[in-house]
């Protein structure tokens, strides 16, 4: 189930380089009046910068399932990491693309005295959820590794809550150490490149047009909620894949050879179950996100028209 939602995760993923593309030629300098051409590149930017950014993503999720394929001996390792990892190293790549020269009255400098950070760009809902995921993810992690033991090879591979010991390579794997310590690292790396994305957004210098504020804040307000959503969904899909890795030893604990019998065995196969279910919803809701982010990337440089009395138009953030 893991591996079929991360492959569909990849897939839709996909779906905004497209749009990017077809956003990028759809940007012919839609509004009149002066500035106009700097407003098409900002947006032509932003659809580049997207659809770099995914392409990176995806080379990345490829590589670590190619080395999930070619390496059977580490046991998925470097598949549970990939979307955290991966997500990680496109958001990198949003935070560093090169800005857009501003060109603009140069002789006139204006300044919002309102900083800009996460607070002001992001609704508080959209940013909790994403602390949220965060340390859920790292949660299960530590959760996972705090039940975990290591047979003879040394790798926290097997549950602690067996009473048998568990022999190299058979058939109680559990996402203990071995899995938890890398996924942390690269939940850590996700967490930090969400925060590198979001200065980026933040800081960059705003339009040089004063006409054009509300399309300037229109456009910084799309592209962090695109980077909550690309940051939750990888977040969502590791947790996913954990739970339902802790799961499957546990609701197979009557007929493994687990020491555990009557009330005990049939009790933990009910924890496992419940892991399970709890682990299909993560995955489901992991999706989810990716489904958002796709949408989010696809109208991240996009702003509306909107009539003024004098009949010009201005720009407003789409609802």
């Amino acid at each position: 189930m893991a591996e079929e939602a991360l492959y569909s995760a990849a897939a839709l993923s996909a779906v905004v380089i497209v749009g990017a593309i077809i956003g990028i030629l759809r940007v012919r300098g839609p509004y009149l009046g002066v500035g106009s051409a700097a407003l098409g590149r900002t947006q032509r930017a932003a659809f580049v910068r997207t659809a770099s950014a995914v392409l990176v993503t995806l080379l990345v999720f490829g590589a670590a399932v190619l080395a999930h394929l070619a390496f059977p001996l580490w046991q998925g390792v470097s598949f549970l990491v990939a979307p955290s990892l991966s997500t990680a190293a496109g958001l990198a790549v949003f935070a560093v693309f090169p800005a857009v020269p501003i060109e603009g009255q140069v002789d006139r400098h204006i300044a919002s005295l309102d900083r800009r950070n996460a607070k002001s760009l992001a609704s508080p809902k959209l940013r909790w959820t994403f602390v949220s995921s965060t340390a859920l993810s790292m949660a299960v992690i530590a959760a996972c590794g705090s039940l975990s033991s290591a047979p003879p090879d040394g790798r926290f591979l097997c549950a602690a809550v067996f009473d048998v010991p568990c022999t190299v390579g058979g058939p109680y794997l559990f996402p203990g150490w071995y899995f938890g310590v890398p996924t942390a690292v690269a939940v850590v790396l996700l967490a930090a490149s969400v925060a590198l994305a979001f200065r980026r957004v933040a800081v960059s210098p705003g339009a040089a047009w004063p006409g054009f504020v509300t399309a300037d804040i229109a456009l910084r307000e799309n592209a962090a909620r695109l980077i909550l959503f690309i940051g939750i969904a990888p977040m969502m899909l590791t947790t996913g894949m954990l739970l339902a890795a802790a799961g499957l030893p546990f609701l197979n604990a009557p007929v493994l050879n687990t020491g555990l019998t009557g009330d005990a065995a049939h009790w933990l196969s009910m924890l496992g179950l419940a892991l399970l279910l709890a682990g299909g919803v993560a995955l489901l809701a992991g999706l989810a996100f990716t489904v958002a982010a796709a949408l989010s990337g696809i109208s991240a440089g996009r702003l509306r028209r909107m009539p003024r009395d004098d009949g010009t138009s201005t720009v407003e953030q789409p609802a």
